[in-house]
């Protein structure tokens, strides 16, 4: 499952960039993106319904897959 980030979660500024890219132990890579504007770090997450949640983004993807 891929989550498209095209603007900052705090200012709604479109001119953020990935600041590093890192690999978890069950879902693969992951980036962290910055706001050219504020200055504010978030991950591809931020302010979605899977913050702060421990289960895998892939596992969530298959349990909805799994619905259709």
């Amino acid at each position: 499952m891929c989550l498209d980030i095209n603007s900052c979660t705090e200012c709604k500024s479109n001119s953020i960039h990935v600041l590093m890219k890192y690999q978890t132990k069950n879902n693969g890579e992951r980036k962290l993106y910055i706001c050219n504007e504020c200055r504010k770090v978030f991950s591809e997450t931020k302010n979605s319904f899977m913050e702060n949640i421990k289960t895998s983004i892939s596992k969530i993807a298959t349990v909805l897959e799994a619905r259709n």
